[in-house]
């Protein structure tokens, strides 16, 4: 099925963010379910059609991908000039220039049976959890510890905060140490499933059904506001401005307290999630 890249244009005045360009000229590719910007370049991931990079903020595409083993991407992080995916074999793929080149390790024999969840770059180390097991890489995937002894939860969701990882899964937030040694429990859902754990200047935001809390001191109290009638899958920060995905997207210029929801397209059908628009990041 085709996607459509869409990119919001930020007008930073007192009117609305209203703006939005189609940038998917002459590709045709399977889901977008990552962006990632440097400058010009730009590149997109899909879940079935590999990779695809423009290097005039998205006015020409070209395939990147031709010798990797892109089909069925399952993670995909990037930091910097850093992107680093796995697909379901498991195995991962590491570039250090920005999609230029790509190294392949294998994650493990023993653990090929198990599928990836979730995948984290922090501080010169991966962090993979996978269903079973949890495991970190300090050499770009060379070799790895298995974490799950010291690990209170296998983590669908992974987030750094100082020189501490925060992980959840459905119903849990953790405060472990950078090797996943557990510290405490910051966050718990008694109902609803979380789907989002983010950091933004030091502050922890998580989410139950469409409900946003936050916390600014490590989780030791939190602060609550409904937004939206559906789940809150993303959130992202641009200048003062704080933007949502929920069923549209939510804008909140007063800290979080309250938040407005602005027109999103709907020539292509559904409103889009999070991993449809750009994973992380908001532009």
């Amino acid at each position: 099925m085709k996607r459509i890249i869409l990119i919001m244009v930020i007008m930073f005045s007192s009117f609305a963010y209203s703006q939005w360009q189609e940038i998917n000229e002459n590709i045709d590719y399977g889901n977008v379910n990552a962006v990632f910007m440097k400058n010009n370049d730009w590149i997109i991931s899909t879940q079935s059609g590999g990779f695809y990079k423009s290097t005039d903020s998205g006015l020409n595409w070209h395939q990147i991908d031709q010798k990797l083993e892109s089909n069925g991407i399952l993670k995909i992080i990037g930091s910097g000039d850093t992107l680093i995916y796995v697909n379901a074999t498991p195995s991962i793929f590491i570039s250090t220039d920005f999609g230029d080149s790509w190294s392949k390790n294998s994650i493990g024999s023993q653990y090929q049976a198990e599928q990836p969840i979730s995948l984290k770059y922090f501080n010169n180390k991966i962090y993979l959890g996978l269903k079973i097991n949890t495991l970190i890489s300090s050499d770009f995937g060379k070799s790895w510890n298995n974490k799950s002894s010291d690990t209170p939860i296998l983590p669908k969701l992974i987030e750094q905060i100082d020189s501490n990882i925060l992980i959840s899964n459905n119903q849990e937030v953790y405060l472990c140490n950078a090797n996943l040694k557990f510290i405490n429990s910051l966050f718990h859902s008694n109902v609803e499933n979380i789907y989002l754990l983010k950091v933004i200047d030091n502050i922890i935001f998580t989410s139950k059904s469409n409900y946003l809390f936050k916390s600014s001191n490590f989780g030791q109290t939190w602060d609550s506001v409904k937004v939206g009638n559906s789940g809150i899958n993303n959130i992202s920060k641009i200048k003062n401005s704080y933007f949502i995905v929920s069923d549209s997207i939510y804008v909140s210029n007063d800290n979080c307290k309250s938040w407005t929801k602005k027109n999103f397209i709907k020539k292509y059908g559904n409103t889009y999630n999070s991993s449809n628009i750009i994973d992380d990041t908001l532009i």
